[in-house]
């Protein structure tokens, strides 16, 4: 996962062959000892930026990351305390 000023973005895949998916579209990405192939998998317009901008998505996204790392933060001191004391 990548997060940017242009927006979010994630890819999945195995050595040689991945999905994207961004804010510019969907694309197959495939490679192999110097030869690589990319194609968009939904050849739609591009929507203008002040309207991927004004989407409150990215803040969900980025406000639930931070959630989940503070909790995780919290928890593992808990455990590392009930461990710790006599």
């Amino acid at each position: 996962m990548n997060l940017s000023k242009s927006g979010m973005a994630v890819s999945t895949g195995v050595k040689g062959l991945s999905v994207s998916s961004g804010t510019r579209g969907t694309y197959l990405n495939a490679g192999a000892k110097g030869f690589y192939y990319r194609t968009r998998l939904n050849p739609k317009r591009l929507k203008p930026k002040a309207a991927l901008r004004s989407s409150p998505l990215w803040i969900v996204v980025v406000l639930g990351i931070v959630l989940a790392g503070l909790f995780g933060i919290v928890l593992l001191a808990s455990i590392v305390a009930l461990l710790t004391s006599p």
